[in-house]
């Protein structure tokens, strides 16, 4: 169940090319048809949808979406006519992503592994200079509220 009052926003990377059989790339997947996928609470994804979700290629922050809907699939290919037929083991959120928002400045990406993906709250996407100074300001709020 999406936690709707949430700020706090999921960063992904997205590869600036397509998976071996696809005739699309992530990249088209978000900025043309406004989507987004991934296993459901596996390898450190989350197990529930995020509020927002951040899309970060090219060394810097490209746009955050509200994710206004999201179903559970396990064969993309009834949605992406360009990915390969096959039914998953494992089962997908499938994100219906709201207009992406970004800051005015540039935020690049900072101190985070190439294919990292971080939890930031969103104001500090905002007023931060890089990605990682994002996700460190919101851990030392998050400490800060378990003080009270």
């Amino acid at each position: 169940m999406q936690q709707l009052d949430s700020n706090w926003v999921y960063v992904v990377v997205l590869a600036s090319g397509m998976a071996p059989g696809w005739g699309i790339s992530w990249i088209d997947i978000v900025s043309k048809r406004l989507r987004y996928f991934h296993p459901v609470g596996r390898s450190g994804w989350p197990p529930t949808p995020p509020n927002y979700i951040a899309f970060r290629y090219h060394a810097r922050l490209q746009s955050i979406h509200h994710i206004d809907d999201y179903e559970i699939i396990t064969n993309l290919h009834t949605r992406f006519e360009e990915i390969p037929d096959k039914e998953e083991d494992t089962p997908y959120f499938l994100y219906t992503l709201g207009p992406g928002f970004a800051p005015a400045h540039e935020v690049r990406t900072g101190a985070i592994y190439p294919n990292g993906r971080v939890w930031c709250m969103l104001d500090t996407l905002f007023t931060a200079r890089t990605i990682s100074e994002a996700r460190d300001t919101s851990k030392v709020r998050e400490a800060k509220m378990g003080q009270f």
